[in-house]
């Protein structure tokens, strides 16, 4: 199981225009699951994928279920974003499921943050997601053998470029 960004270079992701110049990267007919979150950067990033020859899907994980705060779903945001997914695939043509995450996240990010703000720390609960959860139980469950990719839009490279003259 490999993750990419199609955006950056970074320790655990690169970009898909670096990996394939390095053979790094997945390879045609390789699968790529592209984690879509129903912004904007997830979207980019599986229309870029969409032009590639992969073996493409999307996933969206669901990380919060409102029923735990107040026994029902109604009004929760996670609704609005798998509507936002499922849109954007169907006119990139790219099959998507949703893997539900929130008792994962519950436990690795919400209840440990909880505590550190108990104890008058500062907690990022960015940190752990992306590790427990994005890059871990994702993984482990949109991903099953080799040859498998996991993209993401996260992790955007913004440059400025000064024109001359």
């Amino acid at each position: 199981m490999r993750a990419i960004s199609t955006f950056r270079a970074a320790r655990r992701f690169a970009t898909y225009s670096s990996l394939s110049t390095h053979g790094a990267g997945p390879s045609k007919g390789d699968k790529v699951v592209v984690a879509m979150s129903g912004g904007v950067d997830s979207s980019v990033a599986a229309a870029l994928l969409a032009e590639k020859d992969f073996d493409l899907s999307a996933v969206f994980m669901r990380n919060w279920d409102k029923r735990d705060e107040s026994g029902t779903d109604i009004g929760c945001q996670w609704e609005k974003d798998w509507e936002d997914v499922r849109r954007v695939c169907q006119v990139l043509d790219i099959p998507v499921r949703m893997i539900d995450l929130s008792q994962q996240y519950w436990t690795r990010v919400f209840e440990p943050s909880l505590d550190e703000w108990q104890r008058g720390l500062t907690p990022n609960p960015d940190v752990p997601c992306n590790r427990e959860v994005k890059f871990g139980a994702l993984m482990d469950q949109a991903l099953s053998g080799s040859n498998q990719w996991l993209a993401t839009g996260a992790f955007p490279l913004h440059e400025t470029r000064i024109p001359e003259g």
